[in-house]
């Protein structure tokens, strides 16, 4: 379309709609060329209503286009106009389409030729024809008005009046007191200078109806120019004019309500709207309580009714009809007609209206079913509002709105109370001014941090008050759903920090459109209100599928919810009555109430059909309302106390979540009922008597009561006002219980510091003794603790250690550093002396301020006298270590010579036993020989005792060097070392993967060189010897293992083995000396290790032994 416009080459506008305004967004040459004194600069960018003033010579067309551009828009149909522009008559088309998304009007003009048509009698048809009244006046003469010669039938219709009433009359017949005077003034000053001119005036029919006439008056000139007559041509736009007086006054409702004063206030001013810009002769507003009586509301010379009953009989009576409107027809010509109001909450009320008989339409009243939607909801938002603002007022803790600008938006009285600030100091400082330093960074950090809406977030932190002291605040907050403001509730927890504090203290010392789909014949229906209701027309809905149908709904969740219960009803017959948002042909959202139901035959549907009923404003305000209400519920549910609101007949009107968990008692439970009914009881209790004393003389009461039924302490503030009580209750069980835990550990400690073997006591900040137990006054020889309360060191000790003792308890209370472990003699006279140990340290308050100072001393005479003695043992040990040292050296050197010394006699006999058994061979028989076999034996093997006794006391005597080990080597070097007895023996000997430790590289050689020599030695000696080795690591020490498949061993010598000398077997079977194991022994023990044997005789053994890392 936007292609085609640009070769169009009669005048033309083409504005885009932005905002219901008419902007220019494209024009011709010709347009500026006809029009004559614009400039496209003028023009372009402008809406069309900017542009007035330069059609200051052609109102008429000014007016009348912009009236048409108005209509297109409303219908989106096209519209033509015939008007005089630079004294040429012509026709103005303006044609809506959408392209791109963005709504168009092309606004063209065309020259009007001339008729073929007999224009007396045209003028004629179209004059008896025409909806628009028509009245032809002559010229208007000096003093006096002019008279109506002409008046067609639709302005008599129109005005009431006959045509011979009217002619020869002058117009200004029909007008009245409240015609602008002003309009009337231009009109005769047009009328003096001959020009046009259009306007709009309020007028009066016959019966005194008024209505509203849109004229365009223009003068009328003969062949000769001159004025003849005048032509006025009107419109009725009372309906329009009527619908911009009631928009106005729904928005003076709602500003209305948003006043801070009372709903009674607010409902009495209401009452005199009514009367005054709604021109009602009386009117009352009848809503329902708790009980289900209803009471009246208003200004009392406004109501309908002159005494309550009958108005709340005729308003009960209307509700119960179920009827939106009633109306009650008097016989003095009035009617009384209510207008039933209910929200989706439950509240509900009747709008009670005296009016004429003809006074409003039906179209009209239905008018006032919509204001009286307005109105249930705003009176319901306002209750929440006032009960919202009672808890914030009331409410005990401290509540307050922060804005992301780290300022307080507002705070209740109970904060201001507890800080000492008035609320405008609050609110004109950021919030952490308050916060004590030390707090003020974290605080903020979590300030930051809390941005999810869904959550509730627990802090603590200090504020300081304005006389300067410090409280602390448990708070709970959560980020409002605007994201703009952080709701945070505290509450006052200093004294119980305090308890706490104390008892750790404590503890240390001691421890409506109709619609149809019809299946048959593929066809959708709306009725013709779909365009005053929607905007919508039939023509828009004359599609053949479903799925074309919803795309009216919101797209994405609402288009498919509409599209699956369509499909649902189609299927299975079940209907709906759901809530949707639809889309106007304007692009506007609309909330609308959608109910569907389905025919079927054969058990087949034919046809789905319903209704749509806009439900915007209704739903809107319930919107606003869920976020008022969300709001309170914010504070009430995100509160630790229990809070519960009662109306005068002790009726439950609201239970929050804190309020089950205190007493088991769900809401469903409980609201709506009398809360006696529930607790029964509690009626003679000192709960009920509180309350009802509370209730009763309307003043506020706390108290403390222990509750049986939950067997709690419970503390309960009651705050009423005439109409509610507001009530809440904290548990302080575990304060109740923390206070007598506190009395009782109290007197434990006590007992525990009497009965203290040590003396204690406690100085104030004087250095004067306030507290001293038995031993402490007993030890300064007083018979009880009163004599030595109240006195310093200097007063309780005449002595040097009186003076020692002040100053040191000055320099604590002074510097804050304790003195520990201090030991002082105490000499008296005729007394055994006495050493006492005392510990003295400072005791500071939760601000860290010392408050004094406590000692605790002790007895150590024996300990010092055991000092000394252990004293003289020492020096008796270092003499004993000494001589032992000696008798160590003197061991070694006697181990040298023995082992020498012994050796060569050894030799000697050796050498000469072989000299005499080689010299004498001959002469010697077999048992000569064996003789001399047997002594060489005997003497060789006491040489191998003498070298292994020598070389296992050497063992831990001499230190060895440590060294990196690779166990591998020591293995191939103890296989060279026995290479004869393996191949003699026929040994396999198989080695896993081995590590390399930090050791003795000698005593680790002799460990394996002893174990593989026994595992040679003791086989099998049918089976070939296996010999097995392996090494696993744990977290402090290497295991090595030697298995192999010898003879094995007996489990109750598991352990004789490892003794020195200690033999299983004959030297015949098997060679040796007996030593060996015990060398191992000695040698793992001494690296850190352990020894141990696996085995099963017959079968082999396994020694295991360990090194120390």
């Amino acid at each position: 379309m936007l292609a085609i416009i640009k070769h169009i080459s009669k005048p033309y506008l083409l504005f885009t709609i932005e905002q219901n305004n008419f902007v220019v967004t494209e024009l011709n040459t010709a347009y500026l060329n006809y029009s004559g004194v614009l400039t496209k600069t003028q023009v372009y960018g402008h809406s069309f209503e900017e542009l007035e003033a330069l059609f200051v010579q052609n109102e008429v067309y000014f007016k009348e286009s912009l009236l048409s551009l108005k209509e297109v828009l409303a219908t989106s149909a096209p519209n033509t106009v015939y008007i005089s522009l630079n004294n040429t008559e012509v026709e103005v088309q303006n044609t809506y389409f959408q392209e791109n998304g963005i709504q168009y009007i092309l606004h063209i003009i065309t020259i009007a030729e001339k008729s073929s048509i007999y224009l007396p009698e045209l003028f004629e048809t179209v004059v008896a024809h025409t909806t628009d009244t028509i009245l032809i006046m002559d010229t208007f003469k000096e003093g006096a008005e002019p008279k109506i010669l002409f008046a067609n039938k639709a302005f008599c219709d129109l005005v009431g009046y006959s045509l011979s009433e009217i002619l020869g009359n002058s117009p200004m017949m029909f007008t009245g007191a409240e015609t602008d005077r002003e309009q009337i003034d231009r009109l005769r000053t047009s009328s003096e200078n001959c020009q046009p001119i259009q306007l709009s005036l309020l007028n009066y029919k016959k019966t005194g109806e008024k209505f509203w006439l849109n004229i365009s008056v223009t003068p009328i000139y003969d062949k000769a120019g001159n004025l003849i007559q005048w032509l006025s041509i009107g419109r009725d736009i009372t309906i329009y004019k009527n619908e911009e007086r009631r928009k106005a006054f729904k928005e003076k409702v709602r500003t209305l309500f948003r006043q801070p004063q009372s709903l009674n206030f607010i409902l009495s001013e209401l009452s005199d709207m009514f009367i005054n810009e709604l021109e009602l002769n009386a009117v009352e507003i009848w809503l329902n309580s708790f009980n289900q009586d209803i009471t009246r509301f208003g200004s009392q010379e406004n109501y309908v009714f002159s005494d309550a009953q009958s108005g709340a009989d005729f308003a009960m009576q209307a509700f119960v009809s179920r009827q939106d409107i009633s109306v009650s027809v008097k016989p003095s010509g009035k009617k009384t007609v209510g207008i039933v109001m209910q929200t989706s909450k439950g509240l509900w009320g009747v709008l009670t209206l005296g009016i004429l008989n003809n006074q409003f339409s039906e179209l009209e009243l239905s008018w006032f079913k919509k204001l009286g939607e307005l109105l249930i909801n705003e009176i319901e938002r306002k209750q929440v509002e006032q009960e919202l603002k009672q808890i914030f007022n009331f409410a005990p803790d401290i509540i307050c709105i922060l804005g992301l600008d780290e300022y307080f938006k507002t705070v209740n009285p109970a904060f201001c109370d507890l800080l000492g600030y008035s609320e405008k100091e609050l609110l004109s400082k950021k919030f952490y001014e308050f916060i004590y330093p030390g707090d003020r960074k974290p605080t903020l950090n979590a300030f930051k941090s809390e941005k999810d809406f869904s959550k509730v977030y627990p802090f603590e932190n200090r504020y300081v008050t304005k006389s300067g002291e410090i409280l602390s605040i448990a708070w709970r907050s959560t980020m409002r759903m605007d994201g703009k403001h952080l709701l945070a509730i505290g509450r006052d927890i200093t004294e119980e920090l305090k308890l706490q504090q104390l008892l750790h203290r404590t503890n240390l010392l001691s421890k409506i459109v109709s619609w149809e789909i019809n299946l048959k014949t593929h066809s959708i229906y709306v009725s013709d209100v779909i365009h005053e209701v929607f905007g919508y027309t039939q023509e828009d809905f004359k599609l053949s599928t479903i799925e074309a149908l919803v795309e009216v709904y919101k797209e994405g969740e609402h288009r498919k919810r509409a599209l699956f219960y369509i499909n649902r009803a189609i299927q299975t017959g079940e209907n709906w009555d759901e809530e949707f948002i639809i889309l106007l042909p304007n692009g506007t959202e609309r909330w609308v109430r959608v109910i569907g139901e389905t025919a079927f035959v054969d058990g087949k549907c034919e046809r789905v059909y319903g209704s749509v009923q806009d439900i915007n404003n209704r739903k809107i305000n319930e919107l606003a309302l869920q976020e008022v209400i969300h709001q309170k519920n914010e504070i009430l549910e995100t509160t630790g106390d229990t809070f519960v609101m009662l109306n005068q007949e002790w009726v439950v009107t609201y239970w929050n979540t804190q309020a089950f968990i205190l007493t088991g008692i769900s809401k469903e439970q409980i609201i709506g009922k009398v809360i006696w009914e529930v607790f029964a009881e509690s009626i003679d209790t000192e709960i009920f008597t509180n309350l009802e004393y509370s209730r009763k003389n309307i003043l506020p009461v706390t108290f403390e009561s222990f509750y049986a039924p939950i067997n709690k302490w419970v503390e309960i503030r009651c705050f009423p006002t005439e109409d509610i009580m507001s009530v809440y209750a904290r548990d302080i069980t575990a304060q109740k219980m923390a206070h007598q835990q506190l009395k009782e550990e109290r007197n434990l400690l006590r007992t525990l510091i009497d009965n203290l073997p040590e003396t204690v006591y406690f100085k104030d900040t004087e250095a004067r003794k306030v507290i001293s137990n038995r031993v402490d006054y007993l030890f300064l020889g007083a018979q009880n603790e009163q004599e030595v309360l109240g006195k310093t060191d200097l007063e309780l000790f005449d002595n040097e250690l009186g003076k020692i003792g002040y100053e040191h308890d000055i320099h604590i209370l002074q510097t804050g550093e304790p003195l520990l472990n201090y030991g002082q003699l105490h000499q008296t006279p005729g007394k055994p002396d006495l050493w006492l140990e005392s510990n003295k340290v400072p005791v500071k308050n939760e601000k860290g301020d010392i408050m004094g100072v406590l000692g605790i001393g002790r007895d150590i005479t024996i300990q010092k006298q055991q000092e000394l003695e252990l004293k003289k043992l020492n020096l008796e040990l270092e003499e004993y270590i000494k001589q032992l040292e000696l008798s160590n050296t003197e061991l070694e050197q006697f181990a040298y010579v023995a082992s020498h010394d012994l050796q060569e006699p050894l030799r000697m006999i050796t050498n000469f036993l072989s000299q005499i058994e080689h010299k004498y061979e001959s002469v010697l028989d077999e048992r000569g020989k064996q003789y001399i076999w047997y002594a060489v034996d005997g003497a060789k093997r006491m040489r191998q005792i003498i070298l292994d006794l020598l070389d296992f006391s050497r063992i831990g005597r001499i230190e060895d060097k440590k060294q990196l080990v690779d166990i591998s080597e020591v293995l191939n070097h103890t296989r060279n070392m026995l290479h004869q007895e393996i191949v003699q023996s026929k040994a396999h000997i198989k080695v896993s993967q081995m590590p390399v430790i930090f050791s003795s590289r000698l005593r680790i050689e002799q460990i394996f060189q002893n174990l593989i020599s026994n595992a040679l030695k003791y086989r099998n000696p049918d089976i070939n010897p296996i010999i097995e080795i392996d090494a696993k690591e744990t977290l402090t020490h290497w295991i090595f293992s030697v298995k192999d498949n010898g003879i094995g061993i007996e489990e109750e010598y598991f352990q004789t083995i490892f003794v020195i000398f200690q033999r299983l077997h004959t030297r015949d079977e098997y060679a040796g000396t007996g030593i060996g194991l015990a060398i191992v022994k000695k040698i793992v023990e001494m690296l850190g290790g352990k020894v141990w044997v696996e085995s099963v005789e017959y079968q082999g053994s396994t020694f295991y032994f360990s090194i120390k890392k």
